[in-house]
Parts: structure tokens; C-alpha cells; sequence
């Protein structure tokens, strides 16, 4: 089935669909990310959720899951290996992937696999993803706009109007996934004071209130603090 990203809502037929109360596993690396939509889709009744980390965490929970919203990292993330290989004893699930490339090794090795594959882009909204889910534990496929080829959404064109620097998109990063002042003040070697004053920029570039905004407008576009980045960070 592929649907136009505009088409979803109405192609769904609105918002009652069967009381059956399902579940999904949302697997995410970013806790943030993980969380925000862990909680869009628990506003939708008949749909519980379970969160894990990674795909081993979720096998050891053991959990009766109709379908698996995998949230894909980036390709030099040093799991990704680890997670394809899990997937090959994971066939039965039926699969949703949240990805930004048709040539990501996920996708290919789930194709290869053949599962019951539906592919979404970063950008679907959250009323689209409760009725996405839905229909994936029915074991029907999903592909949105055909390839899911990155078409810009309103965070992201919000974040590059405001032109920031290589360094504050790396503290949005770091914020989008929880960290503190104090523990960013370490991870930079600089007073706490410092980054007070740096956050206080970003947020003023940004036009937003507070870190929890700056933390959603991140999360949605789709910003993440990967390991190459963080062990850079930290040798400064």
C-alpha cells in the first residue's frame, strides 16, 4: 500500500477503527525521541506500548507485541550490526521503520528477509503514525511517499533559518537528549556558568521559551548525539 503523506488521514477514514487493544515496541537509541513518541501513541486507547533501547532488550522482555516501530540510528552507529543480525530471528513481527534512506542496511536486509515491512519517513505526524501502527499489527505494508525520500518539515526548516553554528548544533543535540547543563559543562570541560550563557544563545536563536521546546523541535527533526560525536566531545 502506498500512501501520499497528505492522503493518510482520509485514507484511514478517521479515527474509529476496531476497540481491539494492540501492542508496539518502539525502539529507539534516543531516550527523548523514544519518549515523545512512545507518547503520541499512547493517546490513542487501543494502542499500548513498550519501549526499549535496542532490539535485545526488547527479545528479553519477552513481550506479546503485534509490531516493532524501529526507529533506525545512523549507518556508523556501532550496534546497527548488532540489531540486523537480531532481526533475523525476529521474521514473525511484523515491522515499522522510521527511516530517511531506501538504501539504509536495515531496510535491505528486512526486504531480504521478507517480513511484513511498512517504511515511514521522520516526519509523519502523530495522528498518521497511531493509524500506521494500526494497520502494520494487521500485517498490511505501508510505504509512504513510495521511497520516503527527506522532505523537510517545519522543525527542520525552523532550525536551519536559524543558522547555528557547528558547536550549538551540537549542544541542541546533547539537550534533545536529556542532558543537563552540569553534565554538558563536563562533557565540554568548561564551567556550568558557561553553558548557562551558550544554552540562553541557542535558545534566543531558536525563539523558544525553554529547553524542553528546543528538545521537541530537535527530537522531530530528527537531531541525535551519536557515539563518534560523544567520544569526541569528551576527549576535549
Amino acid at each position: 500500500m502506498e500512501l501520499r503523506r497528505g492522503d493518510l488521514f482520509e485514507h484511514f477514514g478517521g479515527r474509529n477503527h476496531e476497540s481491539v487493544v494492540i501492542c508496539v515496541a518502539v525502539v529507539c537509541q534516543e531516550s527523548f525521541m523514544r519518549e515523545a513518541i512512545s507518547e503520541g501513541l499512547k493517546e490513542t486507547d487501543q494502542i499500548t506500548v513498550v519501549e526499549a533501547d535496542h532490539l535485545r532488550s526488547l527479545l528479553e522482555e519477552d513481550k506479546d507485541c503485534k509490531a516493532v516501530l524501529y526507529i533506525e540510528p545512523p549507518k556508523d552507529d556501532p550496534g546497527l550490526a548488532d540489531s540486523i543480525l537480531l532481526m533475523e530471528s525476529m521474521t514473525d513481527h511484523n515491522w515499522i521503520v522510521m527511516s530517511r534512506s531506501p538504501d539504509s542496511p536495515v531496510l535491505k536486509r528486512l526486504f531480504q528477509l521478507d517480513v511484513n515491512l511498512s517504511v515511514i519517513p521522520f516526519d509523519v505526524s502523530k495522528c498518521d503514525l497511531s493509524h500506521i501502527v494500526r494497520l502494520a499489527s494487521n500485517s498490511r505494508r505501508v510505504f509512504v511517499d513510495h521511497d520516503c525520500q527527506s522532505v523537510s518539515s517545519s522543525e527542520v526548516n525552523r532550525i536551519e533559518d536559524a543558522e547555528l553554528t557547528d558547536h550549538q548544533t551540537g549542544l541542541l543535540e546533547l539537550i534533545s537528549e536529556g542532558y543537563t547543563n552540569k553534565e554538558i559543562a563536563l562533557i565540554e570541560s568548561c564551567a556550568e556558568s558557561t553553558i548557562k550563557m551558550r544554552v540562553r544563545s541557542l535558545l534566543t536563536k531558536l525563539d523558544v521559551k525553554n529547553r524542553t521546546h528546543a528538545a521537541v523541535i530537535a527530537a522531530r527533526a530528527g537531531l541525535r548525539v551519536t557515539p563518534r560525536r560523544q567520544s569526541e566531545q569528551m576527549s576535549r
